[in-house]
């Protein structure tokens, strides 16, 4: 019990060995969650040997996926959701660090100290934590837990690093918290089936240093020295069936302030915009805070901008009349390119339609994605008469000969055919992403190079591949050693984790797919699966 209670002041020291009477031989997993560790960085100092924890237990001794496309929008919380659901973020609703809800005018920003643990009460499906039943299971650090047996935060040591800058020290008290997790299974019996580890530092090393930065580079061998630190732990113990996950949340990628583009101001030469209101509990109180603007406007991460559209009320989706008047100011005509798709820091425009589709604008280019279901399964296309403008704008110049966007393909076959390319899985992913009115009426994905707010020095939250590809790495039992997965999303984490641990839920309520035969099949050249 002493134990637990330094750890509980983050106070964790080297606990007794496991005791042989703690269950060893089940399946177990640990995953090490880094935010914002770019996939690129990371492979730079690999091979320049600074990883060598990484290298020997992932990158030599598991499986790495090429490509492992995140979720729209590239944000941590929606990630985060996403990876512990299963499902993406138009489903489960957190569309963003920050968001709005149009019809009970609710603000949410998770970012605020007082409520990183807010997204708890925010979304309905359930995590893995909650699959998982009676399992015994742990969080470290990370703000989403809902249904973990115990959650781990060292709130004082980690609360104090943090303000004083010290963020790679709290990625380095995630990983000693390993010794926590043995010394609840001396108390309960049981090894913890799943043992979830957040490291939130090279990420907010990233924005206030960017990711070009040296030491940006420095927090991820932080993060190596925790790995090698709970590797290293974990096999003192015995057990024999844990599989250890490496994954990130989406890239990052750093803009000078010349390229970062002030959209807020920018709205404001014609709107009355709201980035928050009045937190009150009540209702009309937050209707009269509202009732006088435009639009609300929430950006996240300074590459993607949610513009949710008052009309002639809040309360209903705004209606197409209603979301030009935004897309098309005084002066610009209507019909032309919305003013928003001529700007140089803007890549792509996205609205809601009202019978389900998503128009896209870039440029003078204007495509529409629709969506159909047949026998359950969603399928996706480019409506014909956008083929060639959306092929233009999302760079699908070399995509394999036969696969015509303006035919209908499932998502899968969206990602095989487009994991590679500049805007990965992107026409499955918006369709979705709008299931949602948390997401806004309009969504701008920033160019390339280029930031809508001006902010910090390292960005993210785009359609671009710089933002969208992150990364997913396995070791265990069973898996090949130095092998290659070529693509794979975060949102198949939670099915490919409860198939690990023997749990059928058959992909129920999950949009994610279980990895695990592609994983055993992966080979150390890169091949897709056949």
């Amino acid at each position: 019990m002493l134990s637990l209670i330094f750890a509980a002041c983050g106070c964790a020291s080297r606990y007794a060995p496991l005791r042989a009477t703690v269950e060893r031989h089940q399946p177990a997993v640990v995953v090490f969650f880094v935010d914002g560790m770019s996939r690129d960085v990371t492979h730079e100092l690999l091979q320049a040997g600074k990883l060598p924890n990484i290298r020997r237990v992932f990158t030599e001794g598991g499986v790495e996926v090429e490509h492992a496309i995140a979720c729209l929008p590239t944000l941590t919380y929606p990630n985060t959701v996403s990876m512990l659901t299963g499902v993406w973020p138009g489903r489960h609703g957190i569309t963003g660090n920050r968001w709005f809800e149009p019809e009970t005018l609710t603000f949410r920003d998770y970012l605020r100290p007082w409520a990183f643990q807010d997204v708890n009460g925010d979304f309905d499906t359930p995590t893995i934590f909650e699959r998982l039943g009676g399992d015994v299971t742990v969080n470290v650090q990370c703000p989403t837990r809902r249904g973990a047996t115990r959650n781990y935060d060292s709130p004082v040591l980690s609360g104090l690093d943090w303000i004083g800058g010290r963020f790679e020290q709290v990625d380095l008290r995630s990983a000693a918290c390993v010794d926590y997790a043995v010394a609840l299974a001396n108390e309960t019996g049981r090894w913890p089936r799943l043992i979830w580890m957040y490291m939130p530092g090279v990420d907010q090393v990233g924005h206030e240093y960017g990711p070009d930065s040296a030491r940006y580079r420095r927090a991820i061998e932080r993060v190596d020295e925790g790995v090698g630190r709970v590797v290293e732990r974990v096999t003192e113990t015995g057990l024999d069936r844990v599989t250890f996950v490496l994954v990130t949340d989406h890239g990052q990628l750093e803009i000078p302030r010349a390229r970062q583009f002030n959209l807020e101001d920018w709205l404001e030469q014609w709107f009355d915009v709201r980035e928050s209101a009045s937190d009150s509990r009540r209702l009309w109180r937050r209707r009269a805070a509202l009732d006088d603007c435009d639009l609300v406007l929430r950006i996240g991460a300074d590459r993607r901008a949610a513009i949710y559209v008052r009309g002639d009320g809040w309360g209903r989706p705004a209606n197409r009349t209603e979301i030009d008047r935004i897309l098309y100011p005084p002066g610009f005509d209507p019909h032309g390119p919305p003013a928003l798709a001529q700007l140089p820091a803007v890549a792509l425009v996205c609205r809601r339609l009202e019978d389900g589709r998503v128009e896209v604008f870039s440029g003078e280019r204007r495509f529409v994605v629709e969506r159909e279901t047949v026998n359950g399964v969603a399928r996706y296309r480019i409506g014909p008469s956008g083929a060639a403008d959306a092929i233009a704008a999302l760079e699908y110049g070399a995509l394999a000969q036969g696969f015509r966007v303006d035919a209908w393909h499932t998502g899968a076959e969206w990602l095989r055919a487009t994991h590679a390319t500049a805007y990965p899985d992107f026409v499955p992913q918006i369709s979705v992403l709008f299931d949602s009115s948390r997401s806004g009426d309009i969504v701008a994905f920033a160019a390339a190079g280029w930031a809508l707010e001006r902010d910090e020095i390292g960005h993210h939250g785009s359609a671009r591949k710089e933002d969208m590809l992150a990364q997913m790495l396995f070791a265990g039992p069973g898996l090949p050693k130095g092998a290659k997965l070529p693509y794979a999303r975060l949102v198949d984490l939670t099915p490919t984790l409860l198939g690990m641990l023997g749990v059928d839920v058959g992909g129920e309520g999950m949009d994610g797919e279980d990895l695990g035969e592609r994983l055993r099949r992966a080979h150390w050249k890169s091949a897709a699966p056949g």
